[in-house]
């Protein structure tokens, strides 16, 4: 009977330690790659969106690599226009709009992508800020007597034309779950969300009751002060195997991704790592710290009359 018992403690303490190192790993997920400060913070602290601006102002600038003198100035006045209107703090507010949206998607606080991303003022500012510099250049063209008010206004009717067909071509506004149904993989994608979302709701609603009840069981063969104890000590447990895993973390993924065969910039991964790394460390401190609690209180309990069933049974079976 005392084999089984502690048998069944060690079971139970096993399958409690690994439940909690997973718990203190996915929560420390949940509250760094899964929430929308994660992203700002990463924006704040690193050039990234000045990095994705500048990828739209170079394709743009790519189409008139082969053009002529005359179309690469009217290439640079759409250029010049087109930095006015996506500045960087408005594509860092849309970002962050699509962003917030797709992760309460994904965690299944709601039941459809509803982000919209409206670039009718953007248009607009692109079309004022190429028919004033236009303008200017014309008007300086008819001051030196180079070009007829005739002819200026017939110029700038075409280019009125010309820029609404451009502009035409480029919608009012985008929406994420456009963008989703658009791609070529879509329900490959809308599938792996879906499961996600299954994974993730099913843990948040499981995590708490399973480590508690867990902890509860091993009060049964234990007793009060040998319970606490056991919990304890489960939870210190969980707490270093968390630990190990953020230094883990921390120190391996950056050298495995930078030996790996990938064209993967070890900077930019350890930029997301060492976020979930803290996390995963602070949660780890916090979860272990609880642990220290409990086993202080089981020593506590058992000094003041509180022993283990545990140690009364052994008590028991050495008196017979």
């Amino acid at each position: 009977m005392k084999a089984l018992k502690i048998l069944l403690l060690v079971l139970l303490f096993s399958f409690f330690a690994v439940a909690g190192s997973v718990f203190i790993l996915a929560k420390s997920l949940d509250k760094t790659v899964l929430e929308k400060d994660f992203y700002e913070d990463i924006m704040q602290e690193t050039n990234i969106v000045e990095l994705l601006t500048r990828q739209v102002y170079s394709a743009i600038e790519s189409r008139s690599g082969s053009a002529s003198p005359e179309q690469m100035q009217k290439a640079k006045i759409i250029q010049d226009a087109v930095r006015r209107a996506i500045t960087e703090e408005w594509a860092e507010k849309n970002l962050l709009i699509a962003i917030e949206d797709f992760l309460a998607y994904l965690k299944g606080e709601q039941e459809e992508l509803t982000a919209v991303i409206s670039l009718e003022g953007r248009k607009t500012i692109i079309k004022e800020n190429i028919r004033e510099e236009l303008k200017n250049q014309m008007n300086n063209q008819a001051d030196s007597g180079a070009i007829s008010p005739s002819a200026r206004s017939q110029a700038q009717g075409q280019v009125d034309r010309e820029l609404d067909k451009m502009l035409n071509q480029i919608p009012d506004k985008i929406a994420l779950a456009d963008l989703i149904n658009q791609s070529p993989e879509s329900e490959q994608i809308k599938d792996n969300i879906s499961q996600f979302q299954n994974v993730y709701s099913y843990f948040n609603a499981v995590s708490y009751t399973t480590l508690i009840i867990l902890a509860l069981l091993m009060f049964i063969p234990a007793g009060i002060a040998g319970g606490l104890k056991w919990t304890g000590s489960g939870m210190l447990l969980s707490g270093a195997i968390a630990s190990i895993v953020s230094l883990a973390l921390s120190l391996m993924l950056p050298i495995i991704i930078s030996n790996s065969a990938q064209a993967v910039n070890a900077s930019a991964v350890e930029i997301f790592t060492k976020p979930l790394a803290g996390k995963i460390y602070l949660l780890s401190l916090v979860y272990a710290a609880i642990g220290i609690i409990l086993i202080i209180a089981g020593v506590v309990c058992k000094k003041f009359g509180f022993p283990g069933k545990l140690k009364q049974t052994q008590a028991a079976d050495s008196q017979k």
